[in-house]
């Protein structure tokens, strides 16, 4: 059957059943062609939709029945780690060894994704990676904070936390962090609340989880704000009055740079959905 492994491993209908039977009612000594041909192939698998459920189930096996062939196995998907964590199915293996006793598996993977962690937790399946990292290998959390933090980057966290995958990253890492990290990753969130209050992935799920200072804004938070970088915009409506004192309704898209220095210095009341700005205030916009 070894010439069919991989056939019967990329297949969902019959061939997964046969392997599974092999594995629950043959002895170790048959089970290791099985075993061995699966790690030749462990790339194709790891890549393909069946195979990587297959691929799976096989790193188990070993793990509990064939100890010297575990390594065979998770070696070579340890060293290509990086890739296979931001593809669609490949990601599944990864955060399946992550999760696995013994072997410092988990932490071999994190020593392989060192100085990637910002790019993997802004994209779709690396997230899910790097948030198996932080829940699953103990104190895994603090290196990849510090990672995340590194020179004081605080751009680079903002990004994080506000891209649609990056944002539950943070939530993770709130969630695990102790001691000194989880300090260190507060106080660097608390000083972007201002921004993050008012953006669709940060308002509801970041800014919350801290108590702040309500509509005051300290001169601090006031600088950081107006220092954001413009593209972050969204549309607006100006309600004004004209010459003829007639109600105009103008929709605009406003920056948070500009939000800040509205907040800032108390002209008018700002929304995301509305702004009114006094009639004697001589919009820009």
């Amino acid at each position: 059957m070894s010439p069919h492994v991989l056939t019967l491993a990329k297949d969902f209908q019959g061939g997964h059943q046969v392997l599974r039977s092999c594995f629950y009612s043959l002895s170790p000594p048959p089970n290791e062609l099985i075993l061995l041909r699966i790690a030749q192939n462990c790339f194709e698998l790891a890549r393909n939709q069946a195979g990587c459920c297959i691929l799976q189930e096989c790193i188990e096996y070993s793990n509990d029945k064939l100890r010297q062939l575990r390594e065979v196995l998770v070696s070579p998907l340890i060293q290509d780690a990086d890739n296979l964590s931001i593809h669609p199915y490949g990601n599944y293996v990864i955060q399946f060894m992550i999760q696995l006793d013994g072997a410092n598996i988990g932490w071999r993977i994190i020593n392989e994704l060192k100085n990637k962690f910002v790019a993997l937790s802004m994209d779709k399946f690396g997230s899910n990676v790097v948030e198996k990292c932080l829940s699953c290998c103990e104190g895994g959390f603090d290196y990849i904070i510090y990672e995340i933090l590194e020179n004081n980057n605080e751009n680079q966290l903002l990004q994080i936390c506000t891209d649609r995958y990056g944002n539950y990253v943070i939530q993770t890492a709130m969630s695990v962090a102790k001691g000194n990290a989880h300090r260190l990753l507060e106080r660097a969130i608390k000083s972007h609340w201002f921004v993050l209050q008012f953006h669709p992935y940060g308002k509801n799920r970041i800014s919350s989880e801290f108590k702040y200072m309500g509509d005051e804004v300290d001169e601090e938070n006031a600088e950081q704000a107006e220092n954001v970088s413009l593209s972050y915009l969204f549309p607006v409506i100006i309600k004004k009055l004209d010459e003829n004192s007639n109600v105009v309704c103008l929709t605009c898209f406003i920056s948070f740079e500009t939000l800040a220095i509205c907040k800032a210095t108390n002209i008018g009341s700002l929304r995301k959905d509305k702004m009114t700005l006094p009639p004697s205030h001589n919009t820009p916009f």
